[in-house]
């Protein structure tokens, strides 16, 4: 597939995602292309688990280079850049029985950032049509929003020393 053509697909379903947040009354915002960055599409989502906090999601297409055959759609969420060192090994540990148990994507702890985040992807054949294509980027969006929500709360909680990982594991009948 021709470099153009990628393009249009990815700029296309952007917009289309765009569309689909703006109609649920979540504002977004377009990152232009660079030379080193691909568009993204960043908006706040807000309400998120039980005490609605909010996060930044980033939703983009990363680059195809001439020998790929496929498309990598890929969601990145900060959940929060104040991570409290204190409990930190805690939540190191945490992040990683989650990852272990959860079905899709990944929560991770960046430590040069200070950052708590989610990360989801997408892969989608170049011989899909456009539709299933923006279909499976949707439905890696709502996944997103379906795991942050989910365990936002619990992951908060032990940053801040109020939870454990004892917690955690009961989550999934443990």
């Amino acid at each position: 597939m021709d470099a153009e053509r990628i393009t249009y697909i990815h700029e296309t379903v952007i917009r289309r995602l765009q569309n689909d947040l703006m109609e649920k009354e979540i504002p977004t915002m377009l990152q232009n292309a660079t030379e080193s960055n691909p568009e993204a599409l960043n908006y706040v989502l807000d309400g998120v688990g039980l005490d609605g906090d909010e996060v930044l999601v980033e939703a983009v297409f990363l680059p195809n280079s001439s020998e790929d055959f496929f498309h990598t759609f890929v969601t990145s969420v900060l959940i929060s850049d104040e991570i409290n060192e204190e409990y930190l090994d805690e939540l190191i540990v945490a992040i990683t029985i989650l990852n272990f148990y959860i079905p899709m994507g990944g929560f991770l702890y960046s430590a040069s950032d200070k950052m708590l985040a989610y990360r989801n992807s997408a892969v989608s054949s170049f011989e899909l049509s456009d539709e299933q294509i923006y279909s499976q980027s949707k439905l890696c969006i709502e996944k997103t929003h379906e795991m942050v929500d989910k365990y936002v709360e619990i992951l908060l909680k032990i940053s801040d020393g109020k939870s454990n990982t004892d917690e955690l594991i009961g989550l999934f009948g443990y």
